[in-house]
């Protein structure tokens, strides 16, 4: 994450420039301007207007905005790839399907089918990036950052309500009215408080990922040594009769609590008061705000993984499908516009072209 922040503060920050960080189906959506050809890297200034930026900045906003209904999004981008090649095969002038080589070769605006994949890849890269907005790295350090309270005074005294260390804000604290006259303040303020309902609103996965951020940034051990670390603790924290969480709290400190509780692991009520109830297992959760979330793996905190619904997963792999596709169109298009034989080369790119629609 802090490699990925650290990375994209070397670009331009305009989203319509040459140097822009956005892909090309953000490009098409952000910076295509009335009834032009869609935008593409390529086509990007070297400089962005300010008119341009304003204008990509508003459409994004309204964008991620506007909820997509996410599950029928795989269904469309399916059936694009189904149609694509048929939208090859028409001739919309005359309302006819293409059935010879000559007909194909006399049409001068194929191919037809990029058309309907650009549309639902853009779809989908919408849709990616709401379930990124919900869920995702940024949006989960973003929280993090606004609830996670640094500034201890350094005149703080331990005491049984502080332990002088940074920590995660209280409910209480995030609930006192503010009546500073700072501005600035007041926004940060809204702004913490909007992060915990957020956090708070049955989202799993987001809750996850703010743990993930507390302990990578609370982490007193690094490289190698801090899997070892990290699983010696769990192990202590699951076996252990006194003071469980010692060494999870050696490890990242007071800035949240670390429990150990038995659950049931069938579906009958199971007394797991019974420490050797075979039908109970030990779950180990991390506890901040009120709120409860399980511990992460030794591999999940080694790799920082981030976690995300199933259907992300499915929008990426259905996203490089579209984009294989697309780029065999792409490359079949620069090989008629570029041959030496432009008439030759086009007709073996229709040839070409009417051999992947067949398979």
């Amino acid at each position: 994450m802090e490699k990925k922040l650290a990375g994209s503060s070397k670009f331009s920050q305009s989203a319509c420039s040459k140097n822009s960080i956005l892909g090309e189906p953000l490009i098409q959506i952000l910076c295509t301007a009335g009834d032009d050809v869609f935008a593409t890297h390529l086509k990007l200034p070297e400089h962005a207007s300010k008119d341009i930026d304003d204008n990509a900045n508003l459409v994004a906003f309204k964008v991620l905005e506007t909820p997509l209904m996410q599950d029928p999004l795989l269904f469309l981008a399916d059936w694009s790839l189904f149609f694509a090649p048929i939208y090859d095969h028409l001739d919309l002038k005359n309302g006819k399907v293409l059935t010879t080589l000559d007909e194909f070769v006399e049409q001068r605006n194929l191919p037809k089918g990029p058309r309907i994949l650009i549309g639902a890849m853009q779809a989908l890269t919408v849709g990616i990036a709401q379930l990124n907005l919900l869920y995702g790295d940024l949006t989960s350090k973003l929280i993090f950052e606004l609830l996670w309270k640094k500034d201890i005074p350094q005149d703080c005294k331990v005491s049984s309500t502080e332990n002088c260390e940074e920590r995660f804000y209280t409910v209480s604290e995030l609930s006192i009215t503010d009546t500073s006259t700072d501005e600035n303040l007041k926004r940060i303020t809204m702004l913490r408080k909007a992060a915990y309902d957020l956090l708070a609103s049955n989202n799993p996965y987001l809750l996850k990922n703010v743990l993930m951020h507390a302990l990578a940034h609370t982490s007193k051990v690094n490289d190698q040594g801090a899997v070892l670390a990290y699983q010696t603790a769990l192990d202590h924290m699951k076996s252990a009769s006194v003071q469980p969480d010692a060494l999870l709290i050696s490890l990242f400190g007071q800035g949240m609590q670390f429990i150990s509780s038995l659950e049931s692991t069938n579906s009958g009520n199971s007394n797991c008061a019974d420490t050797n109830n075979e039908d109970c297992n030990r779950r180990l959760e991390a506890s901040f705000l009120g709120l409860k979330v399980a511990l992460p793996t030794a591999e999940e905190f080694r790799i920082r993984q981030l976690v995300y619904p199933p259907l992300m997963k499915d929008f990426l792999a259905m996203q490089n499908r579209l984009s294989a596709r697309l780029a065999e169109y792409s490359v079949y298009d620069w090989a008629a516009m570029n041959g030496n034989n432009s008439d030759e080369a086009r007709e073996l790119f229709v040839k070409a072209l009417l051999k992947s629609n067949k398979n």
